[in-house]
């Protein structure tokens, strides 16, 4: 028919439909999203250890993110702060670490004000609980 329907009756159906078919959403995960925002770094020639290293970095943080009490739950958020506790454990070229930021910032949409508000507040937070993990 000529009917037209809204977002939220799309919506309405499309989760009637997946509970009929007892399909389960999980919400996503801080690893999950470290995963796709680690893609965002560049690559550069002879990068394979320097990745390695960073990404384990990234997602030991981001095991540890489920224990840290921190103002921001959400996990995007705090993928890039366990991606930004391992760029700063294993520096990479200045390029390619601000290409990374202006990438995340603008898939994350992240404001400067966010970045001071949140995403600083939080790394400190989980700066001082890797720190703790290590001694």
């Amino acid at each position: 028919g000529n009917k037209k329907f809204t977002v939220r009756e799309m919506e309405a159906m499309e989760r009637d439909i997946l509970m009929r078919l007892n399909w389960c959403f999980h919400p996503p995960i801080v690893s999950e999203f470290v995963y796709e925002l680690f893609e965002l770094i560049p690559r550069w020639d002879n990068d394979l250890e320097w990745r390695q290293h960073a990404f384990e970095h990234a997602l030991y943080a981001s095991e540890l993110s489920v224990v840290v009490d921190t103002p921001s739950k959400t996990p995007s958020i705090l993928a890039y702060i366990c991606i930004l506790s391992a760029l700063r454990s294993k520096p990479m070229p200045q390029v390619y670490g601000k290409t990374f930021h202006r990438n995340a910032s603008f898939v994350l949409n992240l404001t400067p004000e966010i970045v001071a508000d949140k995403v600083d507040h939080v790394h400190r937070l989980m700066r001082t609980a890797l720190q703790a993990t290590q001694t």
